[in-house]
């Protein structure tokens, strides 16, 4: 059977960051743990690609051509909210927050990149760029967490 193309590229793309993709086996109760450990790991690891690599580290150059997030719309917000009981509310802004963070940083990250292109500072498009892929990354996890949280409560998604 052959690879489809989309997941050699996935698989290529991650092997170019550095990264490789596991399959652990682990109690049940632990899968999400397991995987917001792993997630935490990875984020840091990318942080510091997009932090400290030199300008000409293929895998700096890689983050930086990572895509970036799409948002969730005010209104299923507003939404999900409501259809929660008022105890959930503090957790859910908690999650909401975390989200809205993750994006503002991505936000500024292409800002920068964007200041740094008028510049024509190659350097620093590169490193802003990456450093907005590993907010989006981010974003997509507090998103991931929210949308779970919502689901977990019982609320449609």
């Amino acid at each position: 059977m052959r690879t489809p193309d989309k997941m050699v590229k996935y698989l290529k793309k991650i092997d170019d960051l550095g990264l490789k993709q596991v399959r652990v086996i682990v109690p049940s109760e632990s899968e999400h743990e397991v995987a917001a450990y792993a997630d935490s790991l990875r984020q840091k690891y990318l942080t510091k690609i997009a932090t400290t690599a030199d300008p000409s580290d293929k895998r700096l150059k890689e983050l930086a051509s990572g895509r970036l997030a799409t948002g969730i719309k005010p209104e299923q917000i507003v939404t999900w909210r409501q259809e929660l009981d008022k105890s959930q509310h503090i957790l859910f802004d908690r999650k909401c927050l975390t989200m809205q963070q993750a994006w503002s940083n991505m936000v500024l990250a292409v800002q920068s990149k964007h200041a740094a292109m008028m510049r024509d500072d190659e350097a620093e498009t590169t490193r802003h760029s990456a450093l907005a892929a590993v907010a989006a990354l981010a974003f997509r996890s507090a998103k991931d967490d929210l949308t779970q949280y919502v689901a977990a409560c019982g609320v449609p998604t």
